[in-house]
């Protein structure tokens, strides 16, 4: 059920992505103003390190980082090319959220999660974060903001660390 539903979440904000082209009096062709806040490129940057050593990086290659609410729940999707990472956070505000990994089929409240698909020719297992924090600066209905320091642990027991920072990632919310 979890994966239909990110499956959906991913085609809904794909097809929902659209850019708002401004002409010099910093309106939409619509005629909206546009705001600083939606003006404000989109960005992030995610590191993987094991014992110290680079061993994935990726920032918005001009893929679409998103951003999803739903019910309770908020979810930040940040992709490039090859790698896919997922923070999903078990509440729909700000703030600082401890890592746990989900137990069964759903995570738990107040707590956050984080998922990396990796490059697999760079990386032989997705990694799932086991420890750390995720830190939620600014969440509206427009965009969000925010960082995570975690570290997780591959079936073969190695151990990584994952870093990165979000910033201005538009939120798609789903009722």
């Amino acid at each position: 059920m979890n994966k239909i539903f990110f499956i959906l979440t991913l085609f809904f904000v794909g097809c929902n992505a659209t850019t708002n082209k401004t002409n010099e009096n910093g309106s939409t062709a619509a005629g909206e103003k546009v705001t600083a806040a939606t003006t404000e490129q989109a960005a992030f940057s995610v590191t993987v390190t094991q014992n110290g050593k680079q061993v994935v990086a990726f920032t918005n290659d001009g893929t679409w980082p998103a951003a999803v609410l739903y019910k309770e729940s908020f979810s930040v999707y940040l992709n490039d090319s090859k790698n896919s990472l997922t923070v999903d956070v078990q509440a729909t505000k700000a703030g600082n959220y401890q890592i746990k990994l989900p137990t069964g089929s759903a995570s738990q409240k107040g707590y956050a999660s984080i998922m990396l698909i990796p490059d697999v020719n760079e990386f032989r297992y997705s990694l799932n974060a086991q420890a750390g924090n995720v830190v939620i600066t600014q969440l509206t209905n427009a965009n969000c903001s925010g960082n995570f320091e975690s570290t997780g642990k591959t079936p073969d027991g190695k151990i990584y660390t994952l870093n990165g920072t979000f910033k201005n990632i538009p939120v798609k919310q789903i009722k």
